[in-house]
């Protein structure tokens, strides 16, 4: 596919929002896939002023290549596929079993108490938890994670699980049925927010953050460490204080150190640790981590680790280390800003969600009705460099 390069001069009336341009798509023989181009806005006259973005990509989809458009609903997907209430938590198995936590009692129509998994296509897993009123959690599942052995870890505001008292925090067998091996005692003193499978000198062990004091009466303030039969690991920051308050998201780096994020603003007495810190191994605050900077100005409820190094953050923020970016950012590794990452004005509200796809494209979730300079309604997919763009799908021999 081509396109024929088109100037035009763009006239708005008071009030006037959006304006359409025409742009001939020139079909080539043999060529497939995604192709972009660059859309650009320039030169203004009289009173206008130009905001953000001044430029844009526009991704033509060639639909003998592919068949539907980018965010439109998966047609193969079963379409009884769905919950009666609130999702907070999914998490994609290897073999595309999607595993969904949250307040919801019903799953595809079927009982199904705060957690349940769908298959590939959409449909109930039925051999996964039981169609029982008292099965599942007794509470809202508000974090979800796989360990590297398939069994999977919860965490959320339940006190008990399939029947048995848990504490906030719970490890499933494969099959959904409790794993028992896994008993924190009393477990957390106050909700969960989320939980991650991590390993020292080869030992696995589990992470759990979230509003709590303690963990089985073991102080850990915000973030914990469990041995991985429950226990807590009293290695895990000895002696610190922890954080000051709530802890909603933690991210795994491949040298095991932990990104966190959430409300508080010091972590063992440490200040200007504002919403985001990083930790080492064993606990203490990484000291050399975003040296001089000032943090987030509100909440960091959602952190990605790219392969690279580099960390996006999402949240309740405006600015990060004293740099205008709504709800969106990404960070250096060491904890500076990232420039090369440009969403514009960023998301028009809170951020609760990130994805990161095999390409580095970032999928984006909250409460948003706006993000990157494109009307986008809770959900939308950035490029690596954080811009937004719109797509236009071409079919043989029409625009």
């Amino acid at each position: 596919m081509n396109y024929t390069y088109t100037t035009n001069t763009l006239t708005f009336t008071n009030g006037q929002l959006t304006k359409f341009v025409s742009v001939p798509v020139i079909p080539v023989p043999g060529t497939n896939g995604l192709t972009d181009l660059l859309l650009q806005l320039s030169n203004p006259t009289g009173f206008a002023t130009l905001g953000a973005p001044q430029s844009a990509k526009l991704y033509i989809i060639d639909s003998d290549a592919v068949n539907e458009t980018p965010g439109m609903p998966d047609t193969t997907y079963s379409p009884f596929a769905g919950f009666n209430n609130t999702v907070y938590a999914l998490t994609l198995q290897t073999n595309h079993q999607l595993l969904a936590g949250g307040d919801f009692t019903m799953a595809n129509g079927v009982t199904r108490n705060r957690i349940a998994r769908l298959n590939s296509d959409g449909t109930l897993d039925s051999e996964f938890s039981l169609p029982s009123s008292t099965w599942g959690a007794s509470g809202s599942v508000r974090a979800i994670a796989m360990q590297a052995d398939g069994r999977i870890l919860v965490g959320g505001f339940f006190t008990n699980f399939n029947t048995v008292a848990r504490g906030h925090v719970a490890r499933l067998n494969q099959d959904g049925t409790l794993d028992n091996i896994f008993d924190p005692g009393a477990g957390a003193d106050n909700p969960v927010y989320a939980v991650a499978q991590t390993f020292v000198n080869g030992v696995p062990k589990i992470l759990a953050a979230g509003a709590f004091a303690s963990i089985n009466g073991t102080t850990f303030n915000g973030i914990g460490r469990m041995e991985d039969t429950g226990v807590p690991d009293t290695a895990f920051n000895p002696g610190g204080r922890g954080a000051n308050a709530t802890v909603y998201a933690l991210a795994l780096q491949p040298d095991g150190k932990i990104v966190i994020g959430g409300d508080f603003t010091t972590y063992n007495g440490l200040t200007n640790l504002n919403h985001l810190a990083r930790l080492n191994p064993d606990g203490s605050a990484d000291t050399n981590f975003n040296v001089g900077g000032f943090g987030a100005s509100a909440s960091v409820r959602a952190i990605a680790v790219r392969l690279d190094g580099k960390i996006i953050i999402g949240g309740l923020f405006t600015n990060v280390n004293g740099t205008t970016l709504n709800h969106l950012a990404r960070l250096n590794p060491d904890g500076s800003l990232d420039a090369s990452f440009t969403p514009g004005i960023g998301a028009n509200d809170a951020v609760f969600a990130l994805g990161i796809q095999t390409d580095s494209r970032i999928v984006v979730g909250g409460e948003f009705t706006f993000c990157s300079g494109v009307t986008r309604s809770r959900v939308t997919r950035l490029n690596p460099d954080g811009h937004g763009g719109s797509v236009h799908q071409l079919r043989r021999g029409r625009q």
